[in-house]
């Protein structure tokens, strides 16, 4: 199984955006 880096980039890029919204909104 190969995990692409800028794929792997990308999804812990929008997480981090994701936890960023909560956390503000809360």
């Amino acid at each position: 199984l190969k995990i692409d880096s800028k794929q792997s980039y990308n999804y812990f890029y929008k997480s981090k955006i994701f936890v960023n919204a909560f956390v503000e909104n809360k």
